[in-house]
């Protein structure tokens, strides 16, 4: 009986840490979006774009995949050849996350 309460517990405590790791995410993604609107058409908006792409990887990946787009047009109007490849390294994290591997 004993045995059955502590993995009670355990599975409960492993359940609430999925969930405010959830959360949590969802909260950076948030502020970064903020951001994102308030952002010049710069590199720095190449940045926050990037670290969006990143959050996404594995939450929520598919709804990433709505930033690669504008996120590509930045980086190519401002012949950010770095940026180009980090948007598309991001966007294959999120293809391969997403079992896509093509």
């Amino acid at each position: 009986m004993q045995r059955k309460l502590i993995l009670f517990f355990v599975i409960m405590n492993s359940l609430h840490q999925y969930s405010f790791a959830q959360t949590n995410q969802q909260g950076k993604i948030d502020s970064l979006v903020s951001k994102l609107s308030e952002a010049k058409e710069d590199v720095i908006k190449l940045k926050i774009y990037t670290n969006i792409l990143i959050e996404y990887i594995y939450f929520k990946s598919a709804e990433g995949l709505k930033y690669e787009k504008p996120a590509l047009e930045l980086a190519e109007k401002l012949n950010q050849k770095e940026g180009v490849a980090l948007i598309k390294e991001g966007v294959g994290r999120i293809y391969w996350h997403l079992g896509n591997f093509n």
